[in-house]
């Protein structure tokens, strides 16, 4: 399998058609459909569906897992050859981040802004996610650094945690009788449907160990990837969502508020490297950089 023909095929899936993907990519259409169909018989499962009229293509089910992995390896090989292109001179270089959305971001600005100044042709890629997936990228090569939420198991990879927290709590609705208080203690939330964060596991930001400690038996009763949906059901009267301060402030509910947990509890966050993996020059000195704040 070759990383030309990889690129072929995502030309054809990026254009919906063989004959546009040709002239995209300056080969003959007879050419292309030989090479798509070698590809096929190579990987013996069909990837396309030709149109009756051989104008347009459609993926298959195989394909569209093809697609995805097709993706990952020209990026992967993509940032390889440009990290070697520009490794003799470090003058240009490529950094990828990874991360939640989170003030902490703030602390790996404050390092991109002085990278920058004294290498200004370093560039950075940010890849927004949640903790899981981004190190599903990590893994798989396609980031130097994902920022991850404490809770997710890091013990794998080389870490530096990150002098930042985030207010855990509850959003509930405004005519809840939780909504007079001030702060929320997780025996009150005895007995309320809970929603909480899929890659936090059924503590979410509660914390695990938190819950653990106080004995507090909660009705978790779904989870959400995105608060924002978790958030519609809570002010259609589906019980609270456990969540982080800042993912609350953004949902335009008026009906609903959110309370801080008492005793107070923080989300940390990490950043994280793969170990025994050596970082691209760029992607060093932006390390160090950072160690500084």
């Amino acid at each position: 399998m070759e990383l030309r023909v990889l690129r072929y095929f995502l030309a054809v899936v990026r254009e919906q058609s063989i004959s546009r993907a040709a002239d995209a990519l300056h080969v003959t259409q007879p050419t292309l459909s030989r090479q798509l169909m070698d590809l096929e018989e190579e990987l013996g499962v069909r990837l396309l569906e030709r149109s009756r009229h051989g104008k347009g293509v459609t993926l298959t089910d195989a394909g569209v897992r093809f697609c995805n992995r097709a993706e990952e390896i020209v990026k992967l090989a993509d940032m390889t050859c440009a990290e070697f292109r520009s490794a003799d001179g470090n003058d240009e270089g490529d950094i990828y981040i990874g991360a939640g959305e989170s003030p902490v971001m703030r602390i790996i600005t404050n390092a991109a802004v002085r990278v920058r100044n004294r290498r200004p042709k370093f560039r950075f890629h940010l890849f927004s996610s949640n903790s899981l997936l981004l190190l599903e990228r990590l893994d798989r090569g396609l980031l130097d650094f994902a920022v991850i939420v404490d809770g997710v198991d890091i013990e794998k990879y080389q870490s530096l945690q990150l002098a930042h927290g985030d207010r855990c709590g509850v959003l509930v609705r405004k005519d809840s009788p939780l909504a007079k208080k001030r702060h929320v203690a997780l025996s009150d939330l005895a007995g309320i449907p809970l929603l909480v964060s899929q890659q936090q596991g059924a503590a979410s930001a509660a914390n695990m160990q938190m819950i653990k400690e106080s004995g507090v038996a909660l009705d978790v009763a779904g989870t959400y990837n995105l608060l924002y949906n978790a958030a519609v059901l809570v002010s259609g009267g589906f019980g609270a969502a456990l969540c982080i301060e800042l993912y609350a402030k953004r949902i335009p509910h008026s009906q609903l508020v959110f309370l801080p947990l008492e005793p107070q509890a923080e989300t940390r966050w990490n950043l994280v490297w793969r170990n025994g993996t050596e970082l691209s020059p760029a992607a060093a000195f932006f390390l160090e950089e950072l160690r500084k704040e």
